[in-house]
């Protein structure tokens, strides 16, 4: 990608040059380190393979990068305040200059001015006085080390030998290193450094984000969008030409109408072929379907076609109905119509799958997510660390939210068994025995009946709550279905228990018992 700035015109310089910087894309990111190729990366290339989309860089299946592949050339231009995008597929977008754009290429022209500007002279370091001392001591000890004659040069005495090998070891007395001044770094490729990093982020900041709301979330369906636009352009080139040709050979040319007909009987004689359909019987109507972003490469780009290929070969004559002198030219046309008829076929095929695959994909993270939001909030419910009112939510749907939240959850409390005296012990064990639940419920007349015993079992139950106060509490039992037939085992209905006469109603449970005996 080429990023290209027109700075504006000055009294000093009336006809600016023009900064360019380069953005590539890595051709090869992960052959080139000998990694294998991530799943959606290797998916998306086979599907490019298979179904003939170009596809240049491995990159472009990455929906966070794919943009930037396809961008050509931006070119910001100050003097017209618009930003110029030309796509790889010859298309262009203008977008509007903002002022907050404006004052970023401003410090990225007066970056590239003091890049030009020249260097300053290289200050000379100054000689260090204790050079001398130190090089006489060097020329002292060497002369130490040499013999004083010059004739006995080959041969040493063994002092000199000795002074020779442990010279090394005695510390440099006057000696000192001098600091080492840092590497001189040229101060006009810093400047192109800045200069190019704030063009960069310039796009970043302001282009990138205009181009993703234009342009769909995938490559996929922006080269399939492409693809179509350059084939119907193709396709009414040839349109024309044969037009020209069946009026030079005094043919009939086909209407609207004609060619709806024809498409609609090509559709009737071949159910099983899903090639023909309503957005392409509309396309007919002299309009296209309505553009949306996940199907176009820009809103309200697409020029409005006027017939469909397919429909339009179906409405022509063959070639043996024209006159020989017309039949080679008019058989190319054909040819290469039907060639762009079935691309633009497969492709729109292609582009319905994908749209189908993408929704789903869509649904299924939503419902994802929901499904994680609700089991998080029942969490939080039943853990008591959330209630309606943190939320915000009041009134009936804070109610109905508890409640189903409260359905959810599955408490079994265990009463543990109790203890009365020989008078009571007749009674508490006919109440339990009455207030189980039953695994199976069955229809009965008696519901009525069977409610009514339930809370006088209740107001039974309530007169026992201080011995009772440290057991858990049952939760209400569902209603019981009365048997059609008393027995023992499972007995009428009892009366109300009067206060104060435990032994009276004592005794009417014993004649209950006699008479059923």
């Amino acid at each position: 990608m080429l990023l290209r700035l027109l700075p504006l015109p000055t009294e000093a310089t009336p006809a600016p040059p023009t900064i360019l910087f380069t953005l590539p894309l890595p051709t090869h990111p992960y052959t080139s380190r000998s990694l294998p190729l991530p799943p959606n990366l290797l998916a998306h290339r086979s599907v490019c393979l298979q179904e003939d989309i170009e596809c240049p860089n491995v990159l472009l299946g990455e929906k966070s990068s794919w943009i930037t592949g396809v961008v050509d050339d931006v070119t910001f231009s100050l003097p017209a305040e618009t930003i110029t995008v030309h796509l790889i597929d010859g298309s262009t977008a203008t977008l509007p200059l903002s002022a907050t754009c404006k004052d970023h290429l401003h410090r990225v022209c007066r970056e590239v001015e003091l890049s030009f500007a020249p260097a300053p002279a290289p200050e000379l370091a100054e000689a260090s006085p204790i050079a001398g001392p130190s090089s006489a001591s060097s020329s002292k000890g060497l002369s130490i080390a040499t013999p004083p004659n010059g004739t006995g040069g080959s041969r040493r005495s063994p002092s000199a030998l000795l002074y020779s090998l442990i010279s090394p070891l005695f510390p440099a007395g006057s000696q000192q290193s001098l600091p080492r001044s840092p590497p001189q770094t040229n101060p006009a490729r810093l400047h192109r450094r800045q200069a190019r990093s704030l063009l960069v982020d310039t796009y970043r900041r302001f282009v990138l984000p205009s181009l993703r709301e234009r342009m769909p979330s995938a490559y996929l369906p922006w080269a399939i969008s492409s693809e179509t636009n350059h084939r119907m352009g193709d396709f009414e080139t040839l349109q024309k030409e044969v037009v020209a040709i069946l009026d030079a050979a005094n043919v009939a040319r086909p209407t609207k109408s004609d060619a709806r007909a024809a498409l609609q009987r090509y559709a009737a004689s071949d159910d099983s072929d899903c090639s023909i359909s309503s957005d392409e019987l509309s396309d007919m109507d002299g309009s296209l379907s309505p553009c949306t972003p996940a199907t176009s490469v820009f809103s309200g780009g697409s020029s409005p076609r006027s017939t469909n290929p397919q429909s339009f070969l179906l409405s022509i004559p063959p070639a043996h109905a024209l006159p020989r002198e017309h039949q080679a030219k008019y058989a190319s046309h054909l040819s290469k119509l039907t060639a762009i008829a079935s691309r633009i076929n497969s492709i729109r095929r292609l582009n319905g799958k994908y749209e189908r695959e993408e929704g789903k994909r869509r649904w299924l993270e939503g419902l994802e997510r929901g499904r994680l939001g609700d089991r998080a909030l029942k969490r939080a419910f039943s853990n008591g660390q959330l209630r309606g009112n943190d939320m915000g939510i009041g009134g009936e749907f804070g109610i109905a939210a508890s409640e189903a939240l409260a359905k959810a959850v599955t408490v079994i409390h265990v009463r543990p068994p109790l203890t009365r005296s020989d008078s009571e012990s007749s009674y508490d064990d006919l109440e339990s025995e009455l207030e189980a639940p039953s695994l199976t419920s069955c229809g009965s007349d008696d519901s009525l009946e069977s409610n009514e015993w339930d809370n006088e079992s209740d107001e039974n139950h309530h007169q026992h709550q201080g011995s009772l106060a440290s057991t858990p509490k049952l939760l209400a039992a569902p209603i019981l279905a009365t048997p059609l037939k008393w027995s023992r085992a499972n007995p009428p209905p009892l009366p109300s228990k009067p206060k104060g006469h435990f032994t009276e109603w004592r005794d009417s449970i014993t004649a209950i018992d006699v008479v059923m005996a």
